[in-house]
């Protein structure tokens, strides 16, 4: 049987439709934005894999290269190959590659995580919250005139 599940792709379907909008109206080309992804569940994941589907085919770019603009951030900080811990098999595909062991080591926050990326963009899509706060808002306005903020976090 065919499946639909909303955590994933309805919010995935209705948020990528957003992002491309929201990349024209930053001023920023697609493949420049860093994008903090905060929560790491399968829902998260799936949106911002339907983000990078969707952004490739609209600005005909690699999919390949769009999933290199994201950084997911779970409890445990920026999700990387190089953390020490055994990643889940949906958290592979975002995992970043090119961060070395000592650096993922220090990056065991969403502070953190912000101070070394400097996003552009931020999907909350986490399940505690308030995690945005002034702060973090101010490092994204350092790093972008119009930055892309998401807050879809659910902390129910």
């Amino acid at each position: 049987y065919r499946c639909f599940n909303d955590d994933i792709q309805g919010t995935g379907a209705v948020v990528s439709a957003g992002f491309v909008n929201a990349i024209a109206a930053s001023g920023i080309a697609p493949l420049k934005h860093r994008i903090a992804v905060f929560g790491a569940g399968s829902a998260a994941v799936g949106v911002a894999l339907a983000i990078a589907a969707l952004v490739s085919k609209v600005h005909n770019v690699a999919k390949e290269d769009v999933l290199k603009c994201f950084y997911l951030v779970d409890t445990k900080g920026l999700v990387t190959t190089t953390r020490g811990d055994k990643l889940a098999p949906h958290k592979v595909a975002l995992a970043r590659t090119d961060i070395d062991a000592e650096v993922s080591k220090s990056l065991n926050s969403l502070e953190a995580t912000f101070e070394y990326v400097k996003p552009t963009a931020f999907l909350g899509l986490g399940g505690v919250g308030p995690v945005l706060t002034k702060p973090l808002v101010e490092i994204m306005l350092k790093a972008a005139d119009r930055p892309i903020i998401f807050p879809l976090s659910n902390p129910t």
